[in-house]
């Protein structure tokens, strides 16, 4: 009965607890350039780049993007398979969106901007 109890206890603990995956998002990661885009898009693009940022604090998100007013929600993670982290966003209208992250290290990683693209981040 006992370890029934306990096990039961920390099943409910660890529920509440980040994933590492969450953990390692924590923070301010700033665009610093973009991927695979063509020659006369590049500019533009890295000026973009430049401007966007992301921020994750808890189980909230803001998106940063040049131009844009900030967008902000929750997020949950999806997926994660290898260094690929799939976010589940639900912002303040309730309106779900999915962002992809792959993971190069501890201070740099890359939005899948889908087509081949990505935009690269650092953290502060």
């Amino acid at each position: 009965m006992w370890r029934s109890l306990i096990a039961v206890t920390l099943a409910l603990l660890l529920s509440g607890c980040a994933h590492p995956a969450q953990e390692a998002l924590q923070g301010n990661w700033n665009g610093q350039k973009v991927e695979n885009f063509a020659a006369d898009e590049l500019a533009a693009a890295t000026g973009w780049a430049r401007g966007t940022s992301l921020h994750f604090q808890g189980s909230r998100i803001t998106i940063r993007v040049p131009d844009e007013d900030s967008k902000s929600g929750t997020y949950r993670l999806a997926a994660i398979e290898d260094r690929r982290v799939t976010l589940d966003i639900v912002d303040s209208q309730a309106a779900r969106s999915e962002l992809v992250l792959i993971v190069d290290d501890e201070k740099h990683l890359r939005w899948d901007l889908g087509e081949g693209r990505s935009l690269v981040l650092q953290h502060d």
